[in-house]
């Protein structure tokens, strides 16, 4: 049994910690690398992504990817695009910000109201 820490540990101690470490691996400009080692100790050993989109018939089609599959997948787009994360902060949300106060820094917040039109398409 290995009891060396591991330099990822404090990224795994909470649902919020795991958030943020894969939000800071997978958002950065386009052109730089990700750092691949954090983002597989997010996972379990058993652990899988699942993705979503249609097929050329329009049926919804989910495939499951484990860490590596997804790495595989996603790196030449992130590499070539870049990626940030979005999120939309309800109007009831916005005074009280204690579930919302790890993410700041990490993503971009839109203010939106889910019953507003204008505000929804301001978030896309």
């Amino acid at each position: 049994m290995n009891t060396t820490p591991n330099k990822f540990e404090k990224d795994v101690v909470s649902i919020d910690s795991i958030v943020d470490a894969l939000y800071d691996v997978i958002s950065d400009k386009k052109g730089q690398s990700r750092d691949w080692e954090r983002f597989k100790y997010l996972f379990h050993h058993t652990g899988r992504l699942m993705s979503t989109d249609k097929d050329k018939d329009g049926k919804i089609e989910t495939r499951p990817m484990t860490p590596a599959d997804f790495i595989k997948w996603a790196e030449p787009f992130l590499l070539d695009k870049g990626f940030k994360v979005y999120g939309m902060e309800r109007r009831s949300s916005w005074k009280n910000r204690v579930n919302t106060a790890h993410l700041e820094g990490k993503i971009t917040f839109i203010n939106g109201d889910l019953t507003d039109q204008n505000s929804l398409l301001r978030c896309l």
